[in-house]
């Protein structure tokens, strides 16, 4: 009888060791974070080297996450982030967001929070969250941080299911800023070497460019002459 008890204690126990480090292992897959490089460019941007920005999505639970965006460099260029769609997002589901934190400050540099909006990311497609800065360059952070939480019944099983693509295959995208690392490692806002490059750059995707309202102009008064053109062969 001891015998049979001890073989017993030692089958619960080996169950309870097993559950407990499935238990563990299904935590740690669940809280795993999701991370992304903002690596597309688009014209503005062909002639810096990918990735530009990386994106963590943070799990905290069923209901709420926080997205980081970072900037990377290549070489002694730097990718701040700023202006309008500084750091952009389309969220899965019904959601609402908080500013987090801004960082990157530098000679010149003051990274300042503007408001949240969404809508179109130049040829990037639509996203329901973009950040907006102030301004541009000497306002560009090199680090944004936002806090989501679901909402309306919305739900993420975990990191990977915060995001969903938008029509254009994208789900994240960032207001792109090169700069040239000056001595010590740091940019210069007064120091503005690639100010004619900033560009947009995201996760993935296709970029189809949006129409300037000048060429819409244009367009409208050319289809307007073949319409009055049509018109006036047809009375003829």
């Amino acid at each position: 009888m001891p015998v049979r008890m001890k073989r017993t204690s030692l089958g619960v126990a080996a169950l309870l060791v097993a559950g407990g480090l499935a238990g563990v292992l299904g935590a740690s897959s669940a809280n795993a974070d999701l991370i992304e490089t903002i690596n597309q460019p688009n014209a503005a941007l062909s002639g810096f080297t990918p990735g530009y920005v990386s994106l963590d999505i943070h799990w905290i639970d069923t209901t709420h996450a926080t997205a980081t965006f970072t900037s990377l460099s290549s070489g002694t260029t730097l990718y701040r982030m700023g202006d309008g769609s500084t750091a952009d997002l389309n969220v899965a589901g019904s959601f609402s967001a908080a500013f987090g934190s801004e960082s990157g400050t530098a000679t010149g540099f003051t990274p300042t929070f503007s408001a949240f909006s969404s809508g179109q990311v130049d040829g990037w497609g639509q996203f329901n969250l973009t950040l907006d800065n102030v301004d541009g360059y000497g306002d560009s952070a090199t680090q944004v941080v936002i806090n989501l939480t679901a909402t309306g019944g919305n739900t993420w099983a975990d990191a990977d299911h915060v995001l969903t693509n938008n029509a254009n295959g994208a789900n994240a995208a960032a207001h792109v800023f090169p700069c040239a690392e000056q001595a010590g490692g740091n940019c210069d806002a007064s120091i503005n070497t690639f100010a004619n490059n900033t560009g947009f750059a995201s996760n993935g995707g296709t970029n189809i460019p949006v129409p300037e309202p000048a060429s819409l102009i244009l367009l409208g008064s050319a289809l307007v002459g073949l319409g009055f053109f049509a018109r006036h062969r047809k009375s003829a």
